[in-house]
């Protein structure tokens, strides 16, 4: 052979295929930034370049000498590294090649954690395989001595990996596997109500598993280090196992969904590719069919065994390397042209191979990246993954990012302000470009609306459309201002706890009652707008007048001064023990009209009747009157009493207080019961305002059960009634975002002797009861991350396998009956409504106290 044939067949191959592999580089680079979401492909693209830099620094300083050095016991290299001393061109072109599959091992590694894992996180990875990992095993199979015999021990042994089925993909394969576990899934990847994250760019994925087929050719071809007769035999079994798997896992797609997925199809490819890596060299294009069909099979499973054990193995890394890679490794006994080995010894061989490299990365690796993880976390922060790794690692934003921010300030400003930029050119450029066409276009529709709108106000024409929205406004603010009123009311009692000065405690009373006066009339201003906006039902329960009744007097008789005003009830003994109405409006109503009659009255007596009737249709109508001997209401105000803030007296030098709700609330509630209510009055001589109900008696008079939970949770042990006044809940979880009221409720419980711990979302609550048990949970339910709705259902799925369950107790500013039932619905077994109170709190938890007693007893 000339001379320069003879260069070219001994190190000219190496460099050519070496460049084959390093064109892989560019295919995992398209692959991943394919696959993954548009707000971190500029991070996966920048890791991939880091990545291959760091490990073939590593590896050339230190790694290669590891690697192919002289070998101690048969465990590891010894000799010095590439660069120093002189070498030959082959030996450089050697090099070179195994520069390319060290960087490849990194690459497939950090590819499975893409997406949440930091920039610096990578780079401790790459250094740990280009340097533990990766020369050692790589050691133990491809090492070899002076006279061309295996070195090390798996070599010495039999083992066979040709190209890296093992030695570079199987070790990939179990390094990402521990990563994953590690790191964990990305945000929202698995649970209730999760969903695939897709990648954004599938054709740049599909280009990048072709750069990697052929990059594969250079993988299979180069390593028989030698330009000759078996190459074209490599080539073509290469080929023929990713073309079988692919088509196999069509195959199976089109079966279970009837359509092709074409992440299944990259996987299935890729696991051919890598199976037929092993043995490429000993085996029959028929076998690498057949080992490529398997491979296929064996991918498309293992991505769904994933999903189930909620792996999360972004670009498929786990089913394709680790996967096939151990497949492909067995498959070398089974299929290959083996010389002196039977295929029995021969597969324990590369059985004993696969384990022990499976052993070695749990072993060395695992530990690695647990230390390191436990004092420098390998995963970005939540805020950073839910952002986007583009700009929290890079400081880059995609063009769908920066529309997707133009588009949110346009929501906030109501589609007012400067239009979304648009990149000329690109498919984004031209979505932003109609999207200030349509923004536009409703700005002028806007305009017009709001020209017809007015015109339409002033001719009286839209007037209950203008009603309906203004109920809505004031039912949003009613229910934002609980919080911070919870703050308020809180940090009040907080201080009345302290050591004040006489005047300061008057100033904090003082500070107190008018919060609660506030409070009280956010509640009647959400009350009517519930009521206005159609919200609000009527829910007929077994009732007791009587009982009702004695509550509503129970509640006034402190507002009222016996010395100067009598409180006198009369109720009809004919009147049935229990009807059926809706007791909590039914309450609601007599509350408004004694609390006005309390308010109006300074000297007299306030009577409350209740008479009943029977009629021909064996029901009932029940009437109820409020009297008092107050200031009266002069005739022309009567009609205007039942109009929303509307007072008799709206001067400026009226002597009564009052934002004109309670009656508006009384009549529209007592509508929505199909009655109404009438007043009779004189200035001076008093008031009297009646209803009547229409009500069937209910014919079942036990007293109900008292039960714990909502019947939907599973859980209705019946709760004793209270024995004593011990708390003896001790250890609590507080759920609650908000800083402030995280204060208060903290301090509250302090208050009760109660060792308080805080979860700030419900994810962290989730996790918290994952550690230890509590006595009771206080679960806000509006929460950023995760909601209290979910995180209970959650909890409760936790208490399923562990078989104990928490007490948990919604604090919420959710107050509407809708959103009670709603936190019975998903298991939780109580409710406090915000703002909190001591008592409340201290009631709530001496019943509790009392269950726990029970059901530990």
């Amino acid at each position: 052979m000339p001379p320069l044939a003879e260069e070219f067949a001994t190190y000219g191959w190496i460099l050519i295929a070496a460049a084959l592999v390093f064109a892989m580089q560019a295919g995992f680079c398209c692959l991943e930034a394919g696959l993954v979401r548009s707000k971190n492909s500029i991070n996966v693209a920048t890791k991939n370049i880091l990545d291959f830099c760091v490990a073939g620094c590593v590896f050339a300083f230190i790694g290669f000498g590891l690697m192919f050095g002289d070998s101690a016991f048969g465990l590891i290299g010894s000799a010095p590294n590439l660069l120093s001393s002189t070498h030959s061109p082959s030996q450089i072109a050697f090099f070179l090649f195994q520069l390319m599959f060290c960087g490849t091992v990194v690459t497939i590694i950090s590819g499975a954690v893409a997406e949440r894992t930091k920039l610096s996180s990578y780079i401790f990875i790459a250094v740990i395989v280009s340097l533990l990992i990766y020369p050692v095993v790589g050691h133990w199979i491809w090492s070899k001595n002076a006279d061309g015999q295996p070195s090390g021990w798996l070599g010495k042994l039999g083992f066979i990996d040709f190209a890296g089925a093992t030695v570079v993909h199987t070790l990939g394969g179990w390094m990402a596997l521990i990563a994953v576990v590690i790191i964990g899934p990305r945000l929202g990847r698995f649970g209730r109500n999760a969903q695939p994250i897709l990648g954004h760019n599938i054709p740049l994925a599909s280009l990048g598993a072709l750069l990697l087929w052929l990059g594969w050719f250079g993988f299979n071809g180069g390593s028989t280090f030698r330009l000759n007769a078996d190459v074209p035999l490599i080539l073509a079994n290469t080929c023929l196992a990713a073309i079988t798997a692919g088509t196999i896992a069509s195959v199976l797609g089109y079966l279970r969904s009837q359509i092709c997925n074409v992440n299944d199809l990259i996987n299935a490819v890729l696991g051919g590719l890598v199976a037929i890596t092993a043995c490429c060299h000993i085996v029959t294009p028929y076998s690498a069919c057949l080992i490529g069909a398997a491979a296929g099979i064996l991918t498309f499973l293992a991505a769904r065994i994933l999903i189930r054990y909620k792996i999360d193995d972004v670009v498929g890394v786990i089913p394709v390397h680790l996967v096939a890679g151990i497949w492909g490794t067995l498959a070398v006994a089974i299929f290959g042209n083996i010389g002196e080995n039977d295929r029995l010894t021969q597969f324990g061989i590369q059985l004993l191979g696969s384990v022990a490299v499976a052993a070695y990365c749990l072993a060395i690796g695992g530990s690695t990246l647990l230390l390191i993880n436990r004092y420098f976390p390998l995963r970005i922060s939540r805020r950073k993954e839910v952002h986007g790794l583009n700009v929290a690692e890079h400081q880059y934003t995609t063009e769908v990012q920066n529309l997707t921010h133009d588009m949110i300030k346009h929501r906030k400003s109501g589609g007012i302000g400067k239009p979304a930029k648009v990149e000329q050119h690109t498919e984004v450029g031209q979505i932003a470009k109609q999207y200030n066409r349509v923004i536009k276009a409703f700005q002028y529709k806007s305009h017009e609306a709001e020209h017809r709108t007015q015109q339409a106000i002033e001719a009286g024409h839209r007037a209950e459309f203008a009603n309906k929205a203004k109920n809505q406004f004031l039912a949003n603010m009613s229910h934002e201002l609980r919080t911070p009123m919870n703050g308020i009311l809180g940090i009040a009692d907080l201080l009345l706890d302290t050591k004040l000065s006489p005047s300061q405690r008057q100033y904090v009373n003082t500070f107190k009652d008018s919060s609660a006066s506030l409070l009280h009339l956010i509640n009647d201003i959400l009350d009517i707008s519930k009521i206005e906006a159609n919200e609000l039902s009527v829910r007929m329960t077994q009732a007791n007048v009587r009982e009702t009744v004695k509550v509503v007097t129970d509640i006034i008789q402190p507002n009222i001064d016996p010395h100067k005003v009598s409180l006198n009830v009369d109720i009809d003994p004919d009147l049935p023990r229990f009807i059926l109405t809706d007791i909590s409006c039914l309450k609601q109503i007599l509350l408004i009209l004694t609390s006005n009659a309390a308010k109006f009255t300074e000297s007299g007596e306030i009577s409350l009747r209740v008479q009943s009737r029977k009629r021909h249709d064996q029901t009932y109508d029940i009437t109820f009157s409020v009297r008092d001997t107050g200031i009266g209401i002069p005739e022309d105000k009567i009609n205007q009493l039942f109009d929303l803030f509307n007072q008799a007296d709206n001067t400026s030098t009226r002597l009564h207080d009052g934002a004109g709700l309670g009656l508006a609330i009384a009549s529209r509630l007592l509508r929505l019961m199909g009655a109404q209510l009438d007043v009779t009055s004189q200035p001076n001589q008093g008031s009297t305002f009646t209803f009547t109900l229409n009500t069937t008696p209910s014919t079942d008079s036990s007293k109900p059960e008292r039960k714990v939970g909502h019947p939907e949770s599973g859980y209705t042990q019946e709760l004793p009634d209270a024995k004593h006044n011990t708390i003896t809940i001790k250890h609590v979880l507080l759920v609650e975002d908000n800083k402030t009221n995280q204060l208060v409720a903290r301090k509250t419980l302090e208050k009760l002797n109660m060792q308080v711990a805080i979860a700030n979302d419900g994810l962290e609550a989730v996790n918290a009861v994952k550690n230890r048990n509590y006595d009771a949970i206080f679960m806000d339910c509006s929460m950023p991350v995760l909601d209290g709705y979910e995180a209970t259902r959650q909890i409760r799925e936790l208490e399923r396998e562990s078989g104990i369950r928490n007490i948990i107790i919604a604090m919420t500013a959710n107050t509407m009956p809708e959103d009670k039932q709603k936190c019975f619905d998903v298991g939780m077994d109580d409710f406090i409504s915000k703002p909190i109170s001591l008592d409340i709190i201290r009631k709530t938890c001496i019943k509790w106290s009392n269950h726990l007693s029970t059901t530990q007893g």
